[in-house]
């Protein structure tokens, strides 16, 4: 299917990988900017500057066909800090979705359902039990869009999603180059990855599939890792000899404790309490079979390909990562 789309976050990670994606496919892609935003829109896109309210975003959804959320907050020192961008916002964008008579699709994260591990891994009818406040307020977003009457939805919450252009999995490179691999969670607790170009696959599958209106889907490579696992392809990837560090949970602790008051600062942690809880947690693994059932959806890139193409993206634009 193609025809107007218009997509918030357009500026992020995702968010312009999915835009790029789009265009190429066909779609006519309207890149939904804030007025504060700083940030070039997508290349092959339309900018519309809006703010995230029902009103506004009504107009600049008009004669679209399909919305994709994606805005939101990753970083908060606190859920009432999260609560606005994960939950509020995204109650907005469903009414104006609705307003404008398109369908929505928004993306959440695995962090609204809860932890999974290898033996059970987290399904959609499990009771979500976020563990962060992160978590907690994009299960908020959830159910906001939920309880909009006449609204055609579909609700995506990915794994750990990866890939060229991702901030959040450099520091680990960057520890990986120096031959440092630092084992925070506990060597046996397991992750579900993504690659970014398997999700934006899937966002654009949903979009259009009938099988998915009104339905929650976990999207993610069908084969976990543990962090071991993890670390030692990583180490692979850079050349490296695979020698884990394991880090004391006292001196987690400490810097968790030291990172309170710096992100009331404002500042970026290098440990929130939330992160510090996902470390010591069981593991965040969940079973994508729900979407592949409905949709024949399957997750292409393994993760010795997918950290294998981001290791050479970090590599040739290192330069310029260095200087953010």
């Amino acid at each position: 299917m193609e025809g107007k789309v218009a997509v918030t976050g357009s500026t992020g990670f995702i968010g312009r990988h999915l835009s790029l994606h789009l265009a190429r496919a066909g779609w006519q892609v309207r890149a939904i900017l804030r007025p504060e935003t700083t940030r070039a829109p997508p290349a092959e896109s339309e900018p519309v500057v809006s703010p995230l309210q029902r009103n506004e975003l009504t107009v600049a959804f008009n004669g679209c066909d399909l919305v994709i959320h994606l805005a939101g907050k990753t970083r908060a020192p606190s859920l009432k800090d999260y609560l606005p961008a994960n939950a509020g916002a995204a109650e907005q964008v469903a009414l104006a979705a609705r307003a404008s008579g398109a369908r929505l699709v928004h993306v959440s994260s695995q962090a609204a359902a809860g932890t999974g591990t290898l033996q059970k891994p987290r399904t959609e009818t499990d009771i979500p039990d976020p563990i962060t406040d992160y978590g907690k307020s994009k299960l908020a977003g959830e159910q906001a869009v939920r309880r909009i009457d006449g609204l055609a939805y579909t609700i995506l919450r990915p794994s750990a999603v990866y890939g060229p252009g991702d901030r959040d999995f450099l520091s680990l490179f960057r520890c990986a180059w120096r031959g440092f691999f630092p084992v925070l969670a506990k060597p046996d607790s397991a992750f579900s990855f993504l690659y970014i170009s398997d999700l934006v696959r899937a966002i654009e599958i949903v979009g259009c599939h009938p099988q998915a209106l009104s339905e929650v889907f976990f999207v993610a490579h069908n084969e976990p890792h543990t962090a071991d696992d993890f670390l030692s392809v990583l180490a692979r990837t850079c050349h490296k000899t695979y020698r884990p560090t394991r880090v004391p949970r006292n001196i987690l602790w400490l810097v968790m404790a030291l990172g309170v008051p710096a992100a009331k600062l404002g500042l970026n942690p290098l440990l929130t309490p939330s992160k510090y809880r996902e470390i010591l947690s069981e593991g965040f693994v969940c079973s994508p079979k729900k979407l592949q059932k409905a949709t024949d959806f399957t997750a292409q890139v393994n993760l010795n390909e997918g950290l294998g193409r981001t290791h050479a993206w970090y590599t040739c634009d290192r330069n310029a990562l260095e200087a953010r």
